[in-house]
């Protein structure tokens, strides 16, 4: 159950200032299964998982009313591993953030994800970036460069549009995008990220362009993703295409996650990615079934999803997942299959 905290009005209600309201929400997730995944070439692992059609996560976000439309905001966010109980990478790795609101917008500072893995995962795929391998980012490339950042960035600052008419627009900047600043501006990996979204009804569409500036040396890659989405009510479809430049050969076998999956990654001499992916989410009775297909041509991954969540609740749902997703191994010239077939719950408080 969602707690909201709201201490600062009681204090404000003692001190007169009935203006100065503050709020602080507990909030996350907790999602755990059975997860069954058969790696060609390396046999079945069997045992339970964590995040498997949702990131487990625990978070605190805020915010104070600061008078006239003004407002100060927050967030800290934990990724964890429900399986065995531990917290996955920095404290608050997935989002650590203080920014300001209001009539102009919103301006934010510190840990937080790139636009590209905002704002369109949802809208190109009705797995976002969850669901395990079925999720968006086994194609679409959402990390900035080959340090193994990801899609979030370290040192930003972002500015996000107030909405008209449905449409909002973003931009932001990492001055070292997965680490503490160096001095020399050309030794860090510097990102530009940005994006316009339209939601109105039953149609989304976006648009994000991300670059990373490399340092000294390395190449400048670049990212741009397309998508769209429309709910028909009996059912919702999904499309995107994403398109990447100046992506890094194979780091070789030892250096994939696994020793099998190459994501962002193209064969010697290439240097561009492009991704096409399509989906749709059926509503069935009190679940919905989520089906997708999606293909990247260079890095040559991609494959078929099919899963059905049921709710038991709006914040507590079971689920079964079907994916079988080929990774190329561009040092052996071949696709490695994996094969998943994982059932489980999630709950959200």
């Amino acid at each position: 159950m969602r707690k909201t905290l709201i201490a600062a009005a009681l204090l404000a209600g003692a001190s007169g200032a009935a203006h100065a309201q503050s709020g602080v929400t507990i909030y996350g997730s907790a999602d755990a299964g059975f997860l069954s995944e058969k790696v060609d070439g390396k046999g079945t692992t069997n045992g339970i998982g964590s995040g498997m059609s949702s990131v487990s996560t625990f978070g605190l976000r805020g915010q104070e009313d600061l008078g006239n439309g003004l407002k100060a905001n927050f967030r800290l966010e934990s990724q964890l591993n429900i399986d065995q109980g531990t917290n996955t990478g920095a404290l608050f790795q997935r989002w650590a953030y203080v920014g300001l609101s209001g009539g102009f917008g919103e301006v934010r500072l510190g840990r937080q994800v790139n636009f590209g893995g905002d704002w369109t995962p949802q809208v190109v795929s009705p797995f976002g970036q969850t669901w395990s391998n079925a999720s968006a980012k086994s194609t679409f490339n959402y990390a900035n460069d080959d340090t193994g950042a990801g899609s979030r960035l370290s040192n930003a600052i972002y500015y996000t549009t107030p909405r008209f008419g449905g449409f909002q627009g973003g931009i932001g900047y990492s001055f070292a995008e997965s680490g503490a600043e160096v001095p020399g501006s050309g030794n860090n990996y510097r990102v530009i990220t940005s994006g316009i979204r339209y939601e109105e009804g039953p149609l989304s569409a976006v648009l994000t362009y991300d670059q990373a500036q490399a340092p000294t040396g390395k190449r400048d890659t670049s990212n741009m993703i397309l998508g769209a989405s429309y709910d028909f009510g009996v059912a919702k479809l999904h499309a995107g295409y994403g398109r990447a430049r100046n992506l890094n050969s194979d780091p070789g076998v030892g250096a994939m996650t696994g020793d099998t999956r190459a994501k962002g990654y193209v064969a010697t001499g290439h240097t561009k990615d492009q991704t096409y992916s399509i989906g749709v989410s059926v509503p069935v009775g009190p679940g919905t079934i989520l089906a997708s297909y999606q293909r990247a041509t260079e890095s040559k991954i991609g494959g078929v999803s099919l899963a059905y969540a049921y709710y038991l609740s709006k914040r507590t749902r079971l689920y079964v997942l079907y994916d079988d997703i080929d990774f190329r191994n561009h040092t052996l010239n071949r696709d490695i299959g994996v094969r998943q077939i994982a059932v489980g719950m999630r709950h959200a408080f």
